[in-house]
């Protein structure tokens, strides 16, 4: 360790027991989460090939697909209620990944590898294919207005071990820290497991009120992906990191179930 390094965390640590209260020390507010947002998919859209801007996107009933997830991260933005609020863009990674993520601020993306496994891409199965992929973006959109991202950022500094903190220590600089630390975190899904449940609800809550999406599909979504994953590298599927897949699979259908009460 340099001793810049070193010098770093001692003056993090004496300053951190300085401090009476932790109360909105590490608030981030939602002006700031969007302008970080904006950094780090700025640097996804730079290494990433984005397809319907950097590929042509195959047609689906003759409409383009970057269309069709846009469109269906639109109605469900909207159905928030809060749509003004935010910086909501939703953009496919040509990749193989079976995966999707958020950052903060609003900047969704979905990996094609999602798209072939929930088979959106096949015209018999649009209408199906459409509600799973919608029970994904609703899950991302949830994590986005419940600030979980902001939370957790906050909880960790709390500890002294957010990514901001070890990369801080690394001295680099504050950009690279920043933007290097979202992608990071929101790449490898490092939500909490309350965050998770609150996703899969919101996800449903915001598929009912759009009206366009039957919240089953939120069920069948999780129910195809655990079978995915079966023979896929864990680090390649969305539900990798996240709760127990059969916990999550009955909660879903109890709560799609009460819409029905």
């Amino acid at each position: 360790m340099s001793k810049r390094s070193a010098g770093s965390w001692v003056f993090l640590f004496a300053f951190l027991l300085s401090v009476p209260s932790w109360a909105g020390l590490f608030d981030v507010s939602v002006k700031k989460q969007k302008e970080l947002g904006a950094d780090a998919a700025r640097e996804i859209d730079k290494k990433s090939t984005i397809v319907g801007e950097d590929v042509k996107a195959p047609l689906i009933k003759g409409k383009p697909i970057d269309q069709i997830v846009r469109g269906i991260g639109e109605d469900l933005a909207r159905a928030t209620g809060e749509y003004d609020k935010w910086d909501f863009t939703f953009k496919i990674i040509k990749d193989d990944q079976i995966n999707a993520f958020a950052l903060p601020g609003g900047y969704i993306y979905v990996y094609t590898g999602l798209l072939q496994s929930l088979k959106v891409e096949a015209d018999h199965n649009l209408l199906k294919g459409r509600d799973m992929l919608a029970g994904v973006i609703g899950h991302e959109i949830t994590h986005v207005t419940g600030q979980h991202w902001a939370k957790q950022y906050e909880s960790d500094m709390k500890r002294s071990v957010g990514l901001a903190v070890i990369l801080g220590a690394t001295g680099a600089s504050d950009a690279v820290q920043t933007v290097a630390g979202i992608l990071n975190y929101s790449q490898s899904q490092k939500y909490s497991r309350k965050d998770e449940y609150r996703a899969d609800d919101g996800g449903i809550k915001l598929m009912d009120k759009s009206g366009k999406y039957n919240p089953q599909g939120m069920v069948d979504m999780l129910k195809m992906l655990d079978k995915a994953s079966e023979d896929t590298p864990s680090y390649m599927v969305w539900l990798s990191s996240h709760p127990e897949t059969d916990d999550r699979i009955k909660r879903a259908q109890t709560n799609v179930n009460k819409l029905d009460d």
